[in-house]
């Protein structure tokens, strides 16, 4: 496990010359996944952020001495806004997944609780038995599917409501 250092934070504030650091939350692991709320109004895929990005993630590896990967999260809103706009994002990432993976349950909420690994709570109906195989396989694919596009270990709890 990585043990984060209290340079990391700093580290990210003086390589991302384009935004403010505002919050990070860190995932220990091998990757280490560093989520960074930043406020900028430039985006994360283009020049020179981009570059900005990945020199944060290499200074953090050599500092670290376990790999980084480096998940921004930009926002142009107010501090009080901050905190919203990342659960935000993770909802959006989260639900669209979801929806996409779910063949055989139809969705009635979920909930989710960033850590490592990050847990995704999902309440579904369904009309298939809570412990047939291919119940069990859709929900494998979703876990997998949402560690893909978080890229992180996600945990999924699975509660299945009677119709």
């Amino acid at each position: 496990m990585a043990i984060r250092s209290i340079d990391d934070d700093w580290l990210v504030e003086q390589t991302l010359q384009s935004g403010t650091l505002v919050d990070s939350v860190f995932l220990a692991g091998n990757p280490t996944i560093v989520f960074a709320l930043v406020s900028t109004d430039a985006d994360p895929a283009a020049e020179p952020f981009a570059s900005e990005i990945e020199g944060a993630e290499d200074a953090m590896t050599e500092v670290d001495g376990l790999p980084v990967e480096l998940q921004v999260i930009t926002t142009g809103a107010t501090t009080d806004e901050q905190v919203e706009t990342s659960n935000a994002a993770f909802e959006e990432i989260i639900n669209k997944t979801l929806a996409q993976n779910l063949q055989n349950s139809q969705l009635v909420e979920f909930t989710f609780q960033v850590g490592n690994p990050f847990i995704v709570e999902v309440t579904v109906t369904t009309d298939l038995d809570s412990t047939s195989e291919e119940l069990l396989n859709e929900f494998e694919v979703v876990e997998n599917a949402l560690a893909d596009a978080l890229g992180i270990t996600v945990l999924l709890d699975v509660s299945i409501q009677s119709e």
